[in-house]
């Protein structure tokens, strides 16, 4: 890959004549980003398709490295976001085990757009978060104190988050892992709305809707003292129906409902949840690997190699 794309990094001191003598005024330096072609990779499937795009499994021609390469689903203003996504990536990803590994950029020389070229990670859950030595995500830094602003992906918000809550913290993150674990089991995500009170209305039809006993913080919530008396909702958890013995085990149900728990301070963290029987071995947790996706074409041009014989 040749490094073409420029982004800001670490200040670098440049003299400003208008200034008093000696003073200096910083600049940025310029971290350049790995960019390639999407001609280097052989697609060998999808991995999954999302709000903004698709992620895709594909082969690096020459080395053989198996990567995930990320598309956008909207031409129009979105290569902004990838190259401030890519920049992010490249600044955080260096030895941390916490942020997926990034190779770079790949342009697709039909349509002239940018892709994410990403470490593709373990197939399962176990995998992952063994990979990311996950024991709890790191703390908040102490620069950005509470109140803090909604942020996530929607069909992996944690309710306390939806709900508002100013002082959220890690626990949210152990929340999202629950989502992605219950995607993995059933093949579809299992909270899917398309606004902050449905998607509760959902959890809710799901895990019941918590009282004084299960959450005494939820009760002092607007959308508690506003919204529930109007609707409908159960206040029976119904997850073990969405989950049966014969889909997920004893052990493994645990698991899922100690992450997929309302109130954060009942939640499992990452760190207790690699304790649980579930994970003890890789072979006794089969619910845990991926299901076989659906495997596409590729639709990249095969470059043939050419044999060149010396005298």
């Amino acid at each position: 890959m040749a490094a073409c794309v420029q982004a800001a990094s670490a200040p670098a001191a440049v003299h400003d004549p208008g200034a008093g003598a000696g003073a200096a005024r910083p600049t940025r330096k310029r971290t350049r980003i790995a960019m390639g072609s999407t001609d280097d990779y052989e697609e060998t499937g999808r991995i999954g398709t999302g709000a903004f795009g698709s992620v895709h499994k594909a082969r690096h021609r020459g080395t053989g490295r198996t990567v995930a390469i990320k598309r956008l689903a909207a031409a129009d203003g979105s290569q902004v976001a990838l190259l401030r996504e890519a920049s992010l990536l490249e600044a955080s990803g260096r030895d941390n085990p916490f942020v997926v590994g990034f190779h770079g950029l790949a342009r697709r020389p039909a349509t002239m757009d940018l892709c994410l070229v990403m470490e593709c990670v373990g197939a399962s859950l176990h995998d992952l978060l063994h990979q990311r030595r996950c024991d709890g995500m790191p703390p908040l830094p102490e620069a950005t104190p509470p109140p803090y602003e909604t942020a996530g992906s929607l069909w992996y918000m944690a309710p306390e988050v939806l709900l508002g809550k100013p002082d959220y913290d890690a626990l949210v993150d152990t929340w999202s892992l629950g989502c992605v674990m219950a995607e993995l089991i059933d093949g579809s995500p299992l909270f899917m709305a398309s606004n902050e009170a449905d998607q509760l209305d959902v959890i809710f039809n799901v895990l019941g809707v918590p009282d004084e006993t299960t959450w005494p913080w939820f009760s002092s919530a607007p959308f508690a003292t506003k919204l529930i008396p109007k609707l409908n909702m159960k206040r029976r958890n119904l997850l073990r129906e969405e989950f049966p013995k014969k889909k997920l085990s004893v052990q493994g149900f645990q698991v899922l409902s100690g992450l997929l728990t309302c109130n954060p301070d009942k939640r499992l963290t990452a760190a207790a949840a690699l304790k649980y029987p579930w994970f003890a071995t890789k072979m006794n947790t089969p619910e845990l690997h991926l299901q076989k996706k659906e495997e596409v074409p590729s639709t990249l041009p095969k470059i043939k190699r050419i044999r060149v014989l010396c005298p």
